[in-house]
């Protein structure tokens, strides 16, 4: 997004030779050395609005003074990428001043990119003996080159200034010409021409806030200079070019569009002007166009005392904080121009607090006035240092500003909601249930089958009981102390009664009366209307886990420390020690106020007669017993975590434990949460697993189903292109996107079929493209690969340590990272074993890959590993905080970013490590790092955070999301996609 503003100076035919340098960044076609050449008309393209500029100290990348002259109509090649501080790979334009030094005689140089057909347009002019320079902004072509043609034989020196990563907020355009006055009527002096930008030469017609423009006066009658400014705004005291009697001098500049999508070009003295667009920047980017203001000039005292600046003097000029600049700017685009000169010389302009770099923003002789437009990078105060050589007064006119820019993240879409792991079940029929789970999801229950999960509480922190005296009437409560209540068609949004606290347990005898209880002890009751405030029944701090209350009169309560409470009449009695056993009550449930059963983790029992509990016994000594529920005095039911189910049949007697829920059996942890009983004749219980079990007729049935398998959480996203992403969750399901859309989750991943087998799902991922993916489960050490159509069954690694990360550059070699500091590879068809590489035994937490020549590890310590294609370098401490380094993302072997769980972000070059940076010091907890190049990386946090980077600078971090970022993905500078543990996917472009 720099234009350049070349002042070319030409004064009839004599310049003295300067060996001066030159710099300044920027320019593009200029016009012309007499008759009107015909131009091409590109297309636009798409405006993007990706990473912005990122200016650098200039530097000189050409000299041919030191070698041999390019002789006439040659062109030179001249490598850009890897120098100067320009990255090796992810550039799409830099911005140079180019220079001629000492023509033979008049002619041009035309800069393009290598590779391409030579354009016609030229990016200065000179005559003989000149030293003429002017900037211009020129896409690199083959091997990250540009080449410079020259008509006639000259020295040409050449200085970067700066460069646009791929998709950065520029576009570039073929030159193209939109203005010949020649042809016509010229201009004359003291007019301005209003010429219309938008939608010529391949600038669209809508969505343009600047132009980058090559302005030629050819021709003019006497001394003077052009001025170009957006219509409809008075003219400002600034130039573009200065020129002098029948000179041809050419300028660049970056100029606001205006009124009408033009620019005015105001000229002091009759002059045929010429115009060429090379490229336009879009509405929204990181460059902001203004009317031009002068802040300097050195004849009147503006921006520095009055007076010329000395022989060899420099000046200090602050940029920011005026002229509307803001603080951040990170770079200026000015105009600088010397005034009467002393003597032959240059000015060089660079950013204030770093040495003066070997390079030239422009060059004059005695007596001038010249221009040219430089692409300046400001300092760490704001100000640019201006040095001259010969004595002479100096203007620096602003025409736009760069600050940081940060990707535009959309509006969160839910495409792997979570849903699993049911908590409590409540059945007051055998032709309705409602269960809850802790994703904040309810299912329903018509006696036939289960309704599919519905996300009824986001805001919580999962729902964990529910109580329904009726199909038409049910409570349920979430762990920051929200209550939700149904009425037979709908939930209602979720209400704070009882604010920041866990609520462990609710209980509704009717619709006009329910008890909640928090695991700080405190109750709830509520009238049917509205809540009361919560009241600490239970001051010795034991958390409150059940409450059951037959009716409104009455209501028992039990907590973690044995102890138990009842509520009679309004008024809860004080703590009683009833279970001495150490397991802590867990469920307790009341038929009325002479009847209550409660149960405990170690596998006891106890009755309630109305006065007093009878003493714990043990009725199942082989699993902790997790919930109970009494239809009679007669008749209760009780699951524990073994799937088994015991049957009270009153006097104290509770049947020997039965297995009810056959998938905890089989799989050991599907273990059952609540039970419930709507007669003595039918209960039914849920599981983690989402399996229900059936008490019907004295005979339990497991379903061969569950009513709601787990899902949601997801790990990770992988994105190798714009238009393809693979996403995986903690419950081993996948889900694929094509740019646009998300298909539905699928399993790839089942539970493990022998029985006591841990739990599987919890998977990640990596994607080489679209036809291939490989993703591993962390629990089991089984991969699975993704050919563009389906997922393949299971293959094991052979590595039993829980493998985090995983990487794949192709579909030929993928590296992972486990818990215990192994890494293993796969070579497309197999997986090598496992080898130890960090002896330290630290967790690997994240690995990337390049290519199958480079990777690098990080680890929870804070040390990195480095792969050359046959051996993993020790491993060495790159972060000391102690924060841990959670992600890792290298996508060139000579650039790496890395990011910390303190907040923290550093990057590699290809030998050696950066020290940590904060850039996220409030929220800290960063989760992943995804770089599309050396010149952009995006990182989110925990708190829903993202910020990016330009290569330079990290953006502060912005909300995308409400929960925490797990992992983004960023194919292209223009195209991120951020998940969430939320099961949702946020695109930023």
């Amino acid at each position: 997004m720099r234009s350049l503003r070349l002042f070319l100076t030409s004064l009839f035919g004599v310049l003295a030779l300067m060996v001066g340098l030159l710099g300044t960044p920027w320019a593009t076609a200029a016009p012309v050395t007499g008759a009107t050449t015909p131009r091409t008309t590109p297309s636009a393209t798409s405006a993007t609005t990706g990473p912005g500029f990122v200016p650098v100290t200039p530097a000189r990348v050409l000299d041919t003074r030191t070698g041999t002259e390019p002789a006439a109509g040659s062109t030179t090649t001249v490598s850009i990428s890897g120098h100067a501080g320009i990255p090796i790979s992810g550039v799409a334009a830099v911005v140079v001043n180019v220079t001629a030094v000492s023509p033979s005689g008049p002619g041009f140089v035309t800069t393009y990119p290598t590779g391409s057909t030579r354009p016609t347009a030229s990016n200065l002019n000179y005559v003989k003996g000149q030293i003429v320079a002017n900037q211009t902004i020129v896409k690199l072509g083959t091997g990250g080159a540009i080449s410079l043609y020259t008509q006639t034989p000259t020295n040409l020196v050449v200085d970067v200034t700066g460069y646009y990563p791929i998709g950065a907020q520029y576009d570039a355009l073929v030159p193209s010409r939109i203005l010949d006055t020649r042809p016509g009527t010229e201009p004359a002096a003291g007019s301005t021409v209003s010429l219309v930008v938008t939608g010529k030469g391949g600038v669209p017609a809508t969505g343009v806030a600047a132009v980058v423009l090559n302005v030629a006066a050819v021709s003019p009658a006497g001394p003077g200079f052009v001025t170009a400014y957006p219509a409809g705004v008075a003219r400002p005291t600034a130039s573009v070019l200065n020129y002098t009697t029948d000179s041809t001098v050419a300028g660049t500049t970056i100029a606001k569009v205006g009124a009408g999508g033009a620019v005015n070009l105001y000229t002091l003295k009759a002059a045929d002007l010429v115009v060429d667009v090379a490229g336009w920047i879009p509405a929204r980017s990181d460059f902001t166009p203004i009317t031009p203001a002068r802040i300097l000039d050195t004849r009147s005292g503006v921006g520095a005392p009055t007076g010329p600046v000395a022989a060899k003097g420099t000046i200090d000029v602050q940029a920011t904080g005026i002229a509307g600049i803001p603080a951040n700017a990170t770079a200026v685009e000015a105009t600088v121009t010397a005034v009467s000169p002393a003597a032959p010389g240059f000015v060089t302009a660079w950013p204030a607090g770093v040495a003066q770099p070997t390079a030239s923003t422009l060059n004059y002789v005695a007596g001038q006035i010249v221009a040219n437009s430089a692409t300046v990078k400001l300092g760490t105060t704001g100000k640019l240092d201006l040095y001259t050589l010969a004595q002479s007064d100096l203007l620096i006119d602003i025409t736009g500003y760069w600050t940081p820019t940060s990707v535009a993240w959309g509006s969160a879409a839910s495409v792997d909601p979570p849903q699993g792991d049911p908590q409590s079940i409540s059945c007051p029929t055998s032709s309705f249930c409602a269960a809850v789970d802790t994703s904040g999801n309810a299912l329903t229950w018509n006696g036939t089958r289960w309704t599919s999960p519905q996300r009824i509480d986001r805001a919580g922190d999962g729902l964990f009981s529910v109580s329904c005296p009726s199909s038409s009437f049910c409570a349920a409560i979430d762990g920051v102390g929200n209550v939700l209540t149904w009425n037979g068609t709908a939930w209602s949004a979720p209400k704070a009664v009882d604010t920041g606290n866990v609520l462990a347990s609710v209980s509704c005898p009717s619709a006009g009366f329910c008890a909640a209880v928090d695991r700080n002890g405190a109750a709830v009751t509520y009238n049917g209307t509205s809540w009361a405030t919560p009241k600490t029944i239970d001051a010795a701090g034991n958390g409150l886990t059940s409450v059951s209350c037959p009716t409104s009169t009455f209501c028992a309560a039990v907590d973690n420390n044995g102890s138990t409470l009842t509520y009679r009449n309004g008024t809860w009695s004080a703590p009683a020690g009833t279970d001495a056993s150490g397991g802590g009550l867990t469920s307790v449930s009341c038929t009325s106020s002479t009847f209550c059963a409660a149960v405990d983790w170690n596998g006891n029992a106890t009755t309630y007669n109305g006065t007093s509990w009878a003493t714990p016994k043990s009725v199942d000594p082989s699993g902790g017993l997790t919930s109970v529920s009494c239809r009679s005095m007669s008749f209760c039911g009780a699951v524990d975590t073994n799937g088994q189910a015991l049957i009270y049949r009153g006097g104290g007697s509770w049947s020997a434990p039965t297995l009810a829920d056959t998938h905890t059996g089989r799989y050991g942890w599907h273990a059952p949460r609540s039970v419930s009983c709507a007669s003595t004749a039918f209960c039914t219980s849920v599981d983690s697993g989402g399996y229900v079990a059936t008490y019907s007729s004295g005979t339990w049935t497991s379903s061969s189903a569950s009513a709601e398998p787990s899902r949601g959480g997801i790990n990770v996203v992988s994105c190798p292109t714009a238009t393809f992403c693979a996403a995986v969750d903690a419950n081993g399901n996948a889900l694929t996107s094509s740019g646009s859309a998300w298909a539905k989750p699928t399993q790839i991943d089942p539970p493990a079929e022998s029985s006591g087998s841990p739990a599987s799902g919890s998977l990640t991922a990596s994607c080489a493209s679209a036809t291939f993916c490989l993703a591993v489960d962390a629990v089991t050490g089984g991969s699975f690969t993704y050919n563009g159509t389906k997922w393949s069954s299971s293959r094991s690694t052979g590595d039993s340590a829980a493998i985090r990360a995983v990487s794949c550059p192709t579909s030929t070699f993928c590296a992972a990272g486990d818990d215990a500091g192994n890494v293993l590879t796969w070579s497309g068809s197999s997986w090598s074993a496992p080898k130890s590489i960090d002896a330290a035994g630290n967790g690997l937490t994240s690995v990337s890959c390049s290519s199958s020549k480079f990777c690098a590890a990080v680890d929870r310590d804070g040390n990195a590993l480095t792969f050359n294609g046959s051996s993993w370098s020790a491993p060495k401490s790159v972060d000391g905080a102690g924060n841990g380094l959670t992600s890792v993302s290298c996508p060139a072997g000579t650039f790496c970013a890395a990011v910390d769980w303190g907040g923290n972000a550093l990057t590699y070059n290809g030998s050696t490590w950066s020290a940590p940076t904060s850039i996220d010091p409030t929220g800290g907890h960063l989760t992943s790092v995804s770089c599309a190049s050396g010149s952009f990386c995006a990182a989110v946090d925990w708190d829903g955070n993202a910020a990016s980077f330009n290569g330079s600078s990290w953006t502060a971090p912005q909300p995308v999301t409400t929960a925490p970022l797990v992992s983004v993905s960023c194919p292209t500078s223009t195209h991120c996609v951020a998940v969430d543990d939320d099961g949702n996917a946020v695109t930023g472009r």
